[in-house]
């Protein structure tokens, strides 16, 4: 599924060069759209990894359609803001009640103390705000170009380069599946 978001991404982009932002808008939502029901369906076989997913095929299909319908591309491009916050907020309020949702997604690959899991969820928490906080400047401030940029360059290649520090930092926790 992962192949999806990345190729959604790019066929957003080249549909934003080709034909602007109400009509990426639109492909991005029907993207989503066609995509939703094996989301939700993964989800209902148990597989709670797509959570954060579904989340941000809901928004994208109702914020895009919002923003073909209104014509005001501002709308989609508070969607980021919107996911990147909630998912900060989550992590963090989780944690404090010492539910770690980071735990859940890397146990399977990482042995960490709670103590440690407690700590990287406010790192990812933080790393989260910083997205949001950076799409707000640049929508905000900068062309729209710009902004497309920012998210389907700059935001994968951050989240990257984030959880190869992560993982580089935590290397000698990793579980070695041979």
């Amino acid at each position: 599924m992962k192949y999806i978001e990345i190729l959604s991404l790019a066929i957003f982009a080249c549909t934003y060069y080709f034909f602007g932002l109400i009509i990426a808008s639109l492909v991005l939502s029907a993207i989503s759209l066609l995509t939703l029901p094996y989301l939700v369906k993964l989800r209902l076989k148990g597989n709670k990894e797509n959570d954060f997913q579904i989340l941000s095929s809901v928004l994208v299909i109702i914020m895009g359609m919002l923003t073909v319908i209104t014509g005001d591309s501002s709308i989609i491009k508070t969607k980021p803001s919107i996911l990147y916050s909630s998912l900060a907020f989550f992590i963090y309020i989780l944690s404090v009640k010492e539910i770690y949702i980071v735990k859940k997604i890397f146990e399977k690959i990482l042995i960490l103390d709670d103590s440690v899991w407690h700590k990287l969820s406010i790192i990812f928490s933080c790393f989260f705000i910083t997205l949001a906080v950076l799409n707000e400047i640049i929508w905000r401030n900068c062309t729209d170009s710009d902004w497309v940029s920012f998210k389907t360059v700059f935001c994968p290649l951050a989240t990257f380069a984030f959880f190869a520090a992560i993982f580089y930092t935590y290397r000698k926790h990793l579980i070695n599946k041979k």
